[in-house]
């Protein structure tokens, strides 16, 4: 939670000090204040963007935000031009 939602550790334990650290309040500032900067149309397009962003993950990482294990394909062997395989090699 500390670290997805900047919340403070001290806060969370003892209810002390500022709910958010410093780092993540600072993100928050920067994006409120460009995105208020923003004529409507863009930050409906933002807004549904996000929302669109957050459905992707659900979707991949589904409640909890564990990455599935992924495993990569598997390339197809190829093979050099000319060479000769054990099954085309005549014995």
């Amino acid at each position: 939670m500390t670290d997805t939602y900047g919340v403070n550790p001290e806060w969370l334990k003892h209810g002390k000090g500022a709910m958010l650290l410093d780092s993540h309040n600072s993100q928050i500032a920067e994006i409120v204040h460009s995105f208020n900067q923003l004529n409507l149309d863009f930050q409906n397009f933002i807004v549904g963007q996000i929302k669109k962003l957050l459905e992707m993950k659900h979707n991949y990482l589904g409640e909890g935000d564990e990455k599935p294990e992924i495993k990569p394909k598997k390339k197809p062997h190829v093979q050099a031009k000319g060479s000769k395989t054990k099954l085309d090699k005549k014995g």
